[in-house]
């Protein structure tokens, strides 16, 4: 019935604060087009967690999954089950088999961004520098691109890269990297890690031992658009995770409403036809131009909104 409102389960990969500004655009959305949302995720990235999750919201007779793709291929059956059973598929963020999901919304591909980021570092720094990169998960899709990219990148621009071990998404564990690090190679010309968190922990580690590196990050947290302003962070790179929930909860609705070909004509204009990917341009800010990401987070109240507990603590 199309006066009833559309029955959506959403999966994330875990419960980081990254995931608020996903869930404000989900959130956003889902107001403006009536959907009924369940938003779950586990505590930390679990694989087995996700498709359980998934499974459970198919016996629970929702109209359409949308989900990370934290494993390219580890989600196939459970997604084959979904298409049996006639339910719209959307992944976002990070991508699944494109056999088994409608339309994916999300970034350009990690390995593609940390390319860009390392090139834009290199020409900063110049040939025969060092530039520090702090290393998050071992096997996060998103953290392994994005650091394979950044060292590729500075390589070919002849600057030498000294890597931390990955920290496991601990902050304790970061911070220790950072300091050691940082500590280790007093005459690095930058330092940049590949999440959210980094660009905080390295400048508190730069601020406890003096140093003066210059520090680049990801994502827009709040405590690194004070960095920003500051100075502390001399640019950060946020891949507009709002729109991954806003644009996804619109795929979502309008795959329901109209079937896929009409959805696919409909983002034909900005959307990968072949690959059925719509993939959004990273920006960078830096103290030039902070000030305009703040006013697009005024605007949409996200100060307050992404501080809620938007996941449930249990499931």
């Amino acid at each position: 019935m199309l006066d009833q409102p559309i029955r959506v389960g959403v999966v994330e990969k875990n419960r980081s604060p990254y995931w608020d500004m996903v869930n404000a655009g989900w959130l956003d959305a889902a107001s403006a087009l009536g959907l009924d949302l369940v938003i779950r995720a586990p505590e930390h990235e679990d694989i087995d967690v996700q498709r359980t999750m998934l499974e459970q919201l198919l016996d629970d007779g929702v109209d359409a999954l949308a989900f990370v793709g934290t494993v390219e291929a580890a989600f196939d059956a459970v997604l084959e089950s979904a298409r049996n059973r006639g339910v719209s598929v959307v992944s976002f963020d990070l991508d699944a088999s494109r056999d088994h999901r409608s339309i994916f919304v999300g970034m350009t591909h990690p390995k593609e961004i940390g390319r860009r980021v390392g090139e834009r570092i290199a020409a900063d720094v110049g040939p025969g520098a060092l530039v520090l990169l702090l290393a998050g998960s071992a096997d996060a899709r998103g953290a392994v691109g994005k650091l394979r990219g950044l060292t590729a990148a500075l390589e070919a621009g002849g600057v030498s890269v000294a890597v931390s071990s990955p920290d496991g998404e601990d902050l304790a564990v970061a911070t220790r990297n950072a300091r050691d690090l940082l500590a280790a190679h007093p005459t690095a010309a930058a330092a940049i890690g590949v999440y959210g968190y980094h660009p905080a922990v390295l400048a508190g580690a730069a601020a406890d031992i003096g140093s003066s590196v210059r520090i680049h990050g990801f994502d827009m947290l709040p405590e690194t658009v004070e960095l920003l302003r500051s100075g502390a962070v001399e640019s950060s790179v946020w891949i507009r995770e709002y729109y991954f929930g806003y644009l996804a909860a619109v795929a979502v609705h309008d795959l329901h409403r109209l079937g896929s070909d009409e959805v696919l004509a409909l983002f034909g204009g900005i959307a990968d036809g072949a690959g059925k990917s719509l993939e959004l341009e990273p920006r960078t800010y830096t103290r030039n131009n902070v000030e305009e990401f703040v006013r697009w987070r005024d605007e949409h109240d996200l100060d307050a909104r992404t501080a809620r507990t938007l996941i449930p603590k249990t499931w």
